[in-house]
């Protein structure tokens, strides 16, 4: 059974840690716990877990769903937020409208107003 890991209590601050607290929690603890430094074999699980705490909590989005609803979900997009003039995302499919279940009729519609 997989138990949730407070990323705050893991790296050893409060809620309300700024940016830069994060990152140097994040070295400190890092540094603290490298293979090639601590030669306890549960160093590679913690790095791991303080990675994923550290990708959770510097990045300012996942660390506000992380805040209102706990442990980020595996499935969310990586990288930069939808652009503002793409509100369907884009088609991924070969031409338009291939893949998207016709989205970019309503997008042609729009623009037109």
């Amino acid at each position: 059974m997989h138990v949730p890991v407070d990323y705050y209590e893991l790296l050893e601050i409060e809620t309300t840690a700024t940016q830069a607290a994060i990152k140097k929690a994040y070295r400190a603890l890092a540094l603290r716990y490298h293979p090639d430094i601590n030669p306890d074999e549960s160093g590679g699980e913690h790095i791991k877990k303080l990675n994923q705490a550290y990708a959770v909590l510097s990045d300012p989005v996942k660390r506000s769903l992380y805040d209102r609803f706990g442990a980020v979900p595996r499935s969310m997009p990586p990288g930069r937020p939808r652009a503002a003039g793409r509100p369907f995302g884009g088609c991924r499919g070969k031409g338009r409208g291939m893949g998207c279940g016709g989205m970019w009729m309503w997008q042609e519609l729009l623009r037109k107003r």
